[in-house]
């Protein structure tokens, strides 16, 4: 019996997260996985291409060898070829999600969207990861900036777990909701 793809990348995650911490490599072995998962997000069928049993075996070599070069931590280069010797490099990229979460988790890093009406520039987003850090406690705010005018004003702001809307369109609505009683 195999394990689905969300335990299987959670268990690597969280033995190569725990390898690193302990040979003090957890910020290179960072960098190398957001540098393997650059090449599978600019190569959208290289995961599904790397695990097709009819690809030939010695092109999937120098693919997979190139990143086993690339890669400086030996247990990241090790991850590399036991998922590409199981035919399972389709969960690379869970495999890295999976690990960004723990290490985001662990250095209590917080990824969150943030919604409003304008453009902010990089001194307003500065305050605003600030402000919110401060507020949620943690020590470094990831913002994922989108504009969207159809909130009028005012600013969103959702990570996993909180969402902070102070835009104006969801105050018109609960105003409209008071006046509707």
């Amino acid at each position: 019996m195999s394990l689905d793809k969300i335990t299987f990348s959670k268990r690597y995650a969280q033995a190569l997260f725990d390898l690193l911490k302990a040979d003090n490599e957890l910020d290179s072995g960072y960098a190398d996985l957001q540098s393997i998962k650059a090449v599978f997000d600019a190569n959208p069928s290289l995961a599904s291409v790397l695990s097709n049993v009819s690809f030939p075996e010695a092109d999937k070599d120098k693919l997979v060898k190139s990143m086993i070069d690339s890669a400086s931590s030996k247990y990241i280069q090790n991850l590399i070829k036991v998922l590409a010797g199981s035919d399972n490099m389709d969960k690379m990229v869970p495999v890295i999600d999976a690990f960004q979460a723990i290490y985001d988790d662990y250095n209590h890093i917080v990824n969150a969207d943030l919604i409003s009406a304008v453009a902010l520039d990089t001194d307003q987003q500065s305050k605003l990861k600030d402000a919110f850090a401060k507020r949620i406690g943690a020590d470094k705010v990831v913002l994922n900036s989108k504009v969207d005018p159809s909130i009028i004003g005012g600013l969103i702001i959702k990570s996993s777990d909180v969402t902070f809307d102070g835009s104006v369109k969801s105050k018109l609505n609960r105003v409209k909701q008071l006046l509707l009683k």
